[in-house]
């Protein structure tokens, strides 16, 4: 089995058939790690053969293609970022919105002590 590095080390999600997650994936399937190598994934525990290094014309991408797939991994972060902290205020709403105990209404009087017991007097 081989294990293929996204080189989004946060990356969690479905690619090319491979379940990443935190950026790693693992694979048996020699195409699928053919393909990640050509990508620019690294890939350990696959021992490669030449026509593995060597990219077709349709096997690149161009910077542009590159640099697009960045600013959408980064605005993917930027967006769970963002739901992190609707979700930490939406809990914080919550937390105020809780009922509260009621609070005594006010001081509380001790109980009254009870009488001493009067003796017995059997022997009349």
């Amino acid at each position: 089995m081989a294990k293929v590095i996204a080189p989004n080390k946060h990356y969690t999600g479905l690619s090319a058939g491979v379940m990443f997650n935190n950026g790693i994936g693992e694979t048996d399937d020699v195409n699928r790690i053919k393909w990640f190598a050509q990508k620019g994934y690294l890939v350990e525990g696959y021992e490669a053969d030449a026509s593995d290094l060597v990219p077709t014309a349709t096997d690149t991408v161009s910077r542009e293609e590159h640099e697009a797939v960045i600013a959408a991994h980064k605005a993917s972060l930027d967006r769970v970022a963002d739901l992190e902290k609707a979700l930490a205020i939406a809990n914080e709403e919550i937390e105020r919105l809780q009922p509260k105990p009621p609070e005594p209404a006010g001081p509380v009087e001790p109980a009254p002590e009870p009488e001493p017991e009067k003796p017995n007097r059997k022997g009349k």
